[in-house]
This record gives structure tokens, C-alpha cells and sequence, in this order.
């Protein structure tokens, strides 16, 4: 007997991350017009739904939206979006079957510190991908749409669009805010969460390096630092023990290969 669903968590300010991806990772936007095709439907049901979208990044096979929108009506702007366009895919490369990996992901967003974070990642993807070396460079993400780089602003709210317009007040605030690291971990792709983790993991070991005045491996490989650097990714991250050795073990592998490099 198949286990029921988890249900949702309902975000108190009405905000929602939301992640889905082709079924085993397949490039179901691999093309230009598909991801212009899927960026339609999604301001086609803006308004039937009443759904405010704040950023959108479609990349090669999956996309992220900040969106508003009441926690009941979240999945009927979704069934609509995916399965129109699992629709379109199906017969555009004459094929059957599902086209997205289980049922999308949501993230609540709960603050507005958070909510910036959040946009700002959303952008950033194409970049850390090295698709672009640029946000501006790439074509479908809400970034164009913001700095009225694009000629129809039509995806993204009215709300939204004055919200960037009074954070923002020039070019340089705009550098200055997308050159900030984060301490977030953001939903995504099983790949890109676990790389997210492993870069907080390498902050915490290059704190500990400038107080201790240790190299990185000398910390991993003594048993009172090590457990002192695993409690803190653990602490940090709040995942499991196993987890963690499987991180300290991908940044170990990591210096051996710059010590190799250097030697």
C-alpha cells in the first residue's frame, strides 16, 4: 500500500520557493523555445489563479519560482502549468508518459531577510552553473524583466517589480547586493543543495584554519578537531552524522587534490 503524501507546510507570510525538474534529469527546457514556451504558460495562469510571481529562473532541466500565492491554490496553478507543458513536451518530441520528477518541491519563506536571499539565488543560477558569467547574460530569468532589459514585463507582479525599484537605486547597489555570500542552503536539484553544503562546510574549516593556525587537512585528519569541525557542519547544517562524514570526506578529497596540485 503506497504511503499517503506529506502534507505541505502552509507559509505564514505567503511566500513559497518552488523547484521542479525533468523526470531522471532529463533537459525537458533544453531548447530556447521550450523554456520561452513554458514562461508563457506561466503568465498565461497568473491571473485565472491569482498568483504573484517575484523571480523565475528556467534553466536546462528544471526551474525555480518565488511566488505568493494562498496555500489551496498553489496546486491548481501548478497541475495547470506542468501538465500543459508535459503536454506540449509529450507531443513536440513524440513521446509518452511524465515529464517532471515526482511533484514539485516547495521551500516557505518566513522573513524578508530570507525572501532577498532567496531572489538573489534564483538569479545567480545560471552563473554558479557557468552557463553565464553574468546575470544579465541570461535570457530566462526575471533578472532582464527587473532592470527593464526585456520589453514585456508581463510574469512578474506589479508588487514585485516596486519592491526591487525601492531596494535598489542604482547599478552599484544592485553589484553590491549580488556579490553577497549567502549562509542559506536554498531548495534545488539533490546535486546543487549537497554543493551548497559543502561550501558552508569549507567556511566553517577556514575559520577554524585563522584560529587555530592549522592547515585545513591537519584539522581534518587530528580526531579533537575533527569531531570539533563535524559537530560544527552538523550544528550549522542540522543534517545527520552521516551526512556530515560524507561532506568532510568530499572537502578532504578536495585538499589532497590542491596539495597535489601545489606540491
Amino acid at each position: 500500500m503506497p504511503m499517503p503524501r506529506r502534507a505541505r507546510r502552509e507559509s505564514a507570510t505567503g511566500f513559497y520557493h518552488i523547484l521542479s525538474r525533468g523526470l531522471n534529469r532529463e533537459n525537458i527546457f533544453g531548447e530556447k523555445r521550450e523554456k520561452t514556451r513554458f514562461l508563457n504558460l506561466l503568465k498565461d495562469n497568473l491571473n485565472e489563479c491569482n498568483v504573484e510571481i517575484y523571480a523565475y529562473c528556467v534553466m536546462s532541466n528544471h526551474f525555480h519560482l518565488l511566488v505568493k500565492v494562498e496555500k489551496e491554490i498553489m496546486p491548481i496553478f501548478m497541475a495547470k502549468v506542468l501538465g500543459r507543458y508535459a503536454k506540449y513536451y509529450n507531443y513536440k518530441h513524440n513521446r509518452i508518459g511524465y515529464v517532471f520528477e515526482n511533484r514539485y518541491n516547495t521551500q516557505c519563506i518566513e522573513d524578508e531577510r530570507y525572501f532577498w536571499s532567496c531572489l538573489r539565488y534564483i538569479h545567480m543560477n545560471p552563473v554558479k552553473a557557468k552557463i553565464c558569467s553574468n546575470i544579465m547574460q541570461y535570457e530566462h530569468s526575471s533578472m532582464k524583466e527587473y532592470t527593464g532589459k526585456r520589453k514585456n514585463r508581463e510574469i512578474l507582479c506589479e508588487k514585485a517589480l516596486k519592491l526591487y525599484e525601492g531596494k535598489f537605486k542604482d547599478g552599484t547597489s544592485i553589484g553590491t547586493f549580488y556579490r553577497e555570500k549567502d549562509e542559506n542552503v536554498f531548495l534545488d536539484t539533490e546535486e546543487e543543495e549537497y554543493r551548497q553544503y559543502v561550501e558552508l562546510a569549507w567556511e566553517i574549516l577556514w575559520n577554524m584554519q585563522e584560529q587555530r593556525q592549522l592547515q585545513g587537512l591537519e584539522i581534518l585528519q587530528f580526531a579533537e578537531s575533527r569531531v570539533q569541525f563535524e559537530n560544527a557542519v552538523k550544528e550549522k547544517l542540522g543534517v545527520s552524522k552521516s551526512y556530515v562524514k560524507r561532506i568532510r570526506k568530499q572537502i578532504e578529497g578536495e585538499l589532497y587534490t590542491i596539495q597535489k596540485g601545489t606540491g
